[in-house]
């Protein structure tokens, strides 16, 4: 675990729609000896079917984390064709050439930033947005589109941002990009959570690969 947490930190911020019990949104980041798999899942609608439907899907994509996307994206479809369903966005970190595969099944929306060379003389690095989430429209377990995740390589330092609907599309202004991932997820949160749904942001920090998992 310590090694890991050398490549990564994560921190997450959440809460139901307001008069409701149980969250509909659900993360996951877990392990593997190659890597690391990030999810951000929004169950439709919200209350216990939504939260059903989410638990599934984690449920699913822990069998086998090291899986490629589009099986990982099966097994969640496959796991609530019964069900609500729910949308869907997957990042696979490989630490072995320190590459990011992701996809997204749905409206979580997620972005890299990353600290690069202005286009100043000045050798100060700047936040920019590196690449935002591929994307499909469909619902996992209802209408899945054919997944066609794409590759980015990563950088010490980047920071991936997942976002559920809950959450306005603006969270970006204002946020300090260098602060650490709880406390990003925190400020996104308070700042930018809907009263109308339930609310998740995710930040992950890739460290790099300086030991292995």
């Amino acid at each position: 675990m310590a090694a890991t947490q050398a490549m990564i930190d994560w921190g997450v911020a959440a809460r139901p729609l307001p008069g409701q019990d149980l969250l509909g949104d659900a993360f996951l980041v877990e392990t593997f000896p190659e890597g690391v798999l990030v999810a951000a899942i929004d169950g439709l609608g919200h209350g216990k079917e939504a939260f059903e439907a989410s638990e599934r899907a984690i449920a699913a994509l822990r069998i086998d984390v090291k899986r490629p996307l589009p099986e990982l994206f099966d097994s969640c479809h496959k796991v609530m064709a019964r069900m609500r369903g729910a949308v869907i966005s997957l990042a696979s970190i490989s630490s072995a050439d320190e590459t990011m595969t992701w996809f997204g099944v749905g409206n979580v929306d997620a972005a890299l930033y990353g600290a690069r060379p202005g286009k100043s003389e000045s050798p100060r690095l700047q936040w920019k947005r590196i690449d935002s989430l591929p994307q499909r429209a469909g619902v996992v377990g209802y209408q899945m589109p054919a997944v066609r995740p794409s590759r980015i390589a990563l950088q010490p330092g980047d920071l991936l941002l997942f976002h559920t609907d809950g959450i306005r599309s603006n969270y970006f202004i204002d946020l300090d990009f260098a602060d650490d991932p709880q406390s990003i997820a925190t400020e996104i949160l308070n700042n930018c959570a809907k009263e109308t749904d339930d609310a998740l942001a995710l930040a992950v920090r890739w460290n790099g690969s300086r030991q292995p998992l």
